[in-house]
């Protein structure tokens, strides 16, 4: 028997029970159900068009069944080593687009290339306004979402 047999194995024996007891939790009626779509790494930028076909993806998005979209970052090209000219005309691009494009409910996650001025290339000092993660945050707000539970999830994840 090799390693990745036994990981499997191992793996799949470990999670029978807790999908065995998950299952009735989460059994809902059609009423109750949801669908949402993960999208990530958008990299938006105006050169060759990016931008059209970030929001022709969005389109796409917008016309299916999905209850909400999950962005999970990397939402420009790029904040870490670009100034701070060109990463606020990427963010402001990137959120035009979504808000004219992007017709669902959306919940961000941070990108690392969403953070401003982290390589020295950028120009921008560690002491500067929206250093980093900061500029994530002033964009789409805290990095966190409140716990979830199954009595909070429509209030939290669907608006």
């Amino acid at each position: 028997m090799d390693r990745r047999s036994i990981l499997k194995g191992a793996l799949g024996t470990a999670l029978v029970p807790v999908y065995a007891s998950a299952v009735p939790a989460i059994a809902k009626t059609s009423a109750e159900r949801f669908s949402f779509v993960f999208l990530s790494d958008t990299h938006i930028r105006p050169e060759l068009d990016a931008d059209r076909a970030c929001a022709m993806c969005f389109d796409q998005v917008s016309a299916s069944p999905a209850d909400f979209v999950i962005h999970g970052g990397d939402h420009i090209e790029d904040a870490l080593e670009a100034d701070r000219v060109r990463a606020v005309m990427l963010m402001d691009l990137y959120q035009r687009t979504e808000r004219a494009h992007l017709r669902k409910p959306v919940r961000h996650v941070l990108g690392n290339h969403d953070c401003l001025g982290v390589f020295p290339k950028s120009g921008i000092a560690p002491d500067e306004p929206g250093y980093g993660k900061q500029f994530y945050i002033d964009r789409f707000g805290p990095r966190h979402m409140p716990s979830i539970t199954r009595a909070s999830i429509s209030s939290c994840w669907i608006p």
